[in-house]
């Protein structure tokens, strides 16, 4: 058998391995807490901020840690951190096991962002096929999220039976995802740094502002981080518009549908538009899609908007990791550091604006997302006018 060959077999792993990652009950998991004896409702908000403050320390040093400690090593080290958060969950009776749970499943996002697509990326060097990357990229995330679709919208209705059968499922997911990525074929530039060849973390990043990173980095780090902000009141504001609560799961469950279908697609849009045109639309398309969402009254417009809105950017985010490995990384030994400074850059977006819109919030929920979408307008506009188009390869 070629090195090709078990090369390939890499990308079905991959996409089981990333199926395994998702956490399809998560939006069960504050319900099942406030079950446990002498628990609280601020509580949960504890013990996700301990998860957030653990995703926001590790999040730039785990992808250096991958760069040196080896990409497969890494995403093993991820899943059986994920495997312990979900042990965490199920056998906890405490806010301490939760957080505990919350702090381990926040260092298994971090190992696993950057590193899943620079294993990825790798993986389709060794085969020369690397300028597939974002169509092959876009269809593994694609197809997860169709099966994420009908795992989000089926496990709560488990619960009438236990509350505790999704939590379950999630970790025969968790087994078999660890199984696989043990199973994975090293590329043959997957090789450990040793200390020869080791470069410093702030040599690496000063590399990358020089190529231009920072502007483009902002750009896609405001966006996620922005809408995911707005995604802590998407429910509340929907079912404040009256949309019924029995259905708030499919608003989730579309938005990766809508996902699945521009995975598919995502050489279309690259036809379509050029980076520079791309990132035009998309200031207009997100801060266009915030204001209609502080106007609009009807809930199933709403509803639809935030589909579309969600579904559309976690789609087309294979372009932007691509974009990012084509021009800013000079140093091929160090793409999951890269990639993850998107990820640092979100996190400290999110620290700075949460508490702002969630004061805003408090006042008027149409107001919040209004705020929400003038800030976009302004960070992206101003991030777009310092990013250097000139000789990008897309």
């Amino acid at each position: 058998m070629t090195f090709n060959s078990n090369l390939e077999k890499n990308i079905p792993k991959l996409f089981f391995y990333s199926l395994s990652q998702r956490r399809h009950f998560i939006t069960l998991l504050s319900i099942y807490f406030m079950t446990l004896p002498n628990s609280t409702a601020n509580q949960i908000g504890l013990y996700s901020a301990i998860g957030l403050l653990v995703s926001f320390f590790l999040e730039l040093p785990s992808g250096y840690i991958s760069d040196n400690f080896g990409h497969k090593k890494t995403l093993i080290l991820s899943k059986m951190f994920m495997t312990l958060s979900m042990i965490s969950f199920i056998i906890g009776d405490s806010f301490w096991w939760f957080a505990l749970g919350s702090a381990m499943l926040s260092t298994s996002f971090a190992f696993n962002s950057g590193t899943f697509s620079a294993f990825l990326h790798d993986t389709l060097e060794g085969m020369g096929k690397e300028k597939n990357f974002s169509k092959i990229r876009g269809k593994i995330g694609a197809n997860v999220s169709l099966v994420s679709m009908f795992l989000i919208i089926t496990l709560p209705f488990l619960t009438q039976i236990d509350i505790l059968l999704p939590f379950y499922i999630n970790l025969i997911f968790d087994i078999v995802g660890l199984f696989i990525v043990f199973n994975l074929k090293n590329p043959k530039k997957e090789i450990t740094i040793n200390k020869n060849n080791r470069r410093k973390i702030i040599s690496i990043l000063s590399e990358a502002k020089n190529l231009g990173v920072l502007p483009f980095s902002i750009f896609s780090a405001t966006i996620i981080a922005l809408t995911y902000t707005s995604s802590i009141y998407k429910e509340v504001y929907l079912v404040d518009l009256g949309f019924p609560i029995i259905f708030i799961g499919t608003v989730m469950g579309l938005s990766r549908f809508v996902w699945f279908l521009m995975g598919h697609n995502l050489e279309f849009l690259k036809k379509m538009f050029s980076m520079k045109n791309l990132l035009i639309f998309e200031i207009i398309f997100f801060t266009f899609s915030f204001m209609l969402i502080s106007y609009l009254k009807n809930p199933y417009f709403v509803g639809f908007i935030f589909i579309i809105m969600i579904g559309y950017m976690w789609g087309r985010t294979p372009i932007f990791e691509e974009f990012t490995l084509n021009n800013y990384t000079k140093d091929k030994n160090y793409k999951a550091t890269i990639l993850s400074v998107n990820g640092q850059l979100s996190f400290m977006i999110k620290f700075v604006f949460t508490i702002i819109v969630g004061f805003i919030m408090g006042i008027s929920y149409p107001a919040g997302f209004l705020f929400i979408g003038l800030l976009m307008f302004l960070i992206l506009t101003i991030s777009f006018l310092n990013i250097d188009f000139k000789n990008k390869i897309y």
